[in-house]
């Protein structure tokens, strides 16, 4: 259900990236990294809840990263 409305919103984030016409695709490429991330950090934060839900105790983030891969 989550993954249905995050979709939908991502669409709409990424619809606002630049064409790379403008300042030689830099603006486009930054905009696009800088999204990038924040696909990155939503993914890692859910894969965390995930993990709590399943009573995975996280020392460190190299234990979630199986969860953000599979959630990619």
């Amino acid at each position: 259900m989550i993954a249905g409305q995050l979709y939908g919103v991502l669409q709409l984030l990424f619809a606002f990236v630049p064409p790379p016409c403008i300042l030689n695709g830099w603006l486009s490429f930054c905009v696009s990294l800088a999204l990038i991330g924040l696909l990155t950090a939503i993914v890692g934060d859910l894969a965390a809840i995930f993990g709590c839900l399943v009573g995975l105790k996280v020392r460190h983030s190299r234990h979630i990263m199986p969860f953000v891969v599979c959630f990619s």
